[in-house]
């Protein structure tokens, strides 16, 4: 009886790890689908198109319906990725259109199909360009409010600067003409992946240069010590790194990768981390020097360093050899030395230190 129980519980815990490892295994590597469409011909009596203006970063399969107000099933359905229809009669309708990526999403939009000339226009800030919802009209204009116009009919159009944006648009049919104003937050919409940094001892805090505003993807930093965050949103700007005490100056490069659904930038800075380790008393390594010719001596005193000798196995003074000083003591080159045992003698202040040392 004990047994039996024990195989359910091995059964049903086996069972758990490998849904949960299932759902590990086929998380989505993307993001869910972004959608939007630009209506073309919005007028009754013409053919209307519409664009299918989704971003996805993975293969989308899509779903158009359309509705007809006062009629519960939809007059129209398609799976294509653009669509065309000639609206049958002069009443409101409602477009929508679904798209899946392993993850779902949809949008939709009323629109009043009549033979009368309406404005309305929206904004794709993560795309840069300006979706023309009007109807029956024939040319436009565009007031994007910072001093550049244009007269196309869904116009492209990049910001060089972060902030709220009032756009004016006329559309005109014939000699009638209408116009709408509408305020949105604009950013630039191109990024360098800069940073600025400080560096206080042994940590670095960063701060992205790039504003991403709408779309905002992600922040990957590389710290260069083979560690990286990679973090979502916009605390990912602002972040801080400890490096781990080596025991000498270190230069990493960091760099940075920040990607919106639209486009990306990257950048890295070399950047040097002091030795911070708190020195007591003094010490020689590496004794013996197994894999370089550098001899180093730490100290608490490395001002008071003096009297530096370097003798052979017989006792004889040897001269071929290079001091470097440092901020924790000296550095001394053995590399023109012949491999074998030396005695180091030198004092701190006036206490003499003497260390038997080995080249192999």
């Amino acid at each position: 009886m004990r047994n039996s129980k024990r195989n359910i519980l091995v059964l049903v815990f086996f069972l758990i790890f490998r849904v949960t490892n299932f759902a590990q295994v086929n998380k989505p590597l993307h993001e869910p689908p972004i959608i939007n469409f630009q209506p073309n011909g919005l007028c009754y009596n013409s053919t209307t198109s519409f664009v299918n203006l989704t971003l996805s970063t993975a293969p989308t399969s899509y779903t158009w319906t359309i509705y007809q107000q006062g009629i519960p099933a939809p007059i129209f359905k398609s799976n294509q990725t653009d669509i065309s229809i000639r609206f049958p009669i002069i009443t409101t309708y409602t477009v929508q259109l679904e798209a899946q990526n392993t993850y779902y999403a949809v949008f939709s939009k009323v629109f009043i199909i009549d033979s009368v000339l309406t404005v309305d226009f929206d904004y794709s800030g993560c795309q840069s360009f300006f979706i023309n919802y009007s109807t029956c009209a024939d040319s436009y204009f565009w007031d994007f409010g910072d001093s550049t116009y244009s007269t196309q009919k869904a116009p492209s159009h990049y910001y060089k600067y972060y902030g709220n944006f009032t756009t004016k648009m006329v559309a005109k049919s014939g000699s009638k003409s209408d116009s709408i104003y509408k305020s949105f937050l604009a950013f630039p919409n191109s990024l360098s992946g800069d940073f600025t940094y400080h560096v206080n001892r042994d940590t670095i805090n960063v701060l992205a240069v790039d504003t991403a505003g709408a779309g905002s993807y992600g922040f990957n930093w590389n710290w260069g010590d083979g560690t990286t965050s990679i973090i979502y949103g916009y605390s990912g700007a602002k972040q801080k790194h400890i490096y781990q005490k080596i025991g000498r100056d270190t230069t990493y490069n960091v760099s940075l990768w920040i990607k919106t659904l639209c486009n990306d930038g990257q950048h890295g800075y070399n950047v040097t981390i002091k030795d911070t380790t708190i020195i007591t008393g003094t010490s020689v390594y590496p004794n013996p020097m197994l894999d370089g010719n550098i001899l180093k001596i730490l100290t608490d005193r490395p001002k008071e360093i003096n009297s530096l000798s370097v003798l052979n196995y017989v006792g004889q003074p040897v001269t071929l050899y290079q001091i470097t000083q440092k901020q924790t003591g000296m550095d001394i080159d053995f590399t023109d030395l012949p491999i074998g045992v030396y005695f180091l003698r030198f004092k701190v202040g006036n206490d003499l230190k003497s260390y038997k040392v080995i080249r192999r």
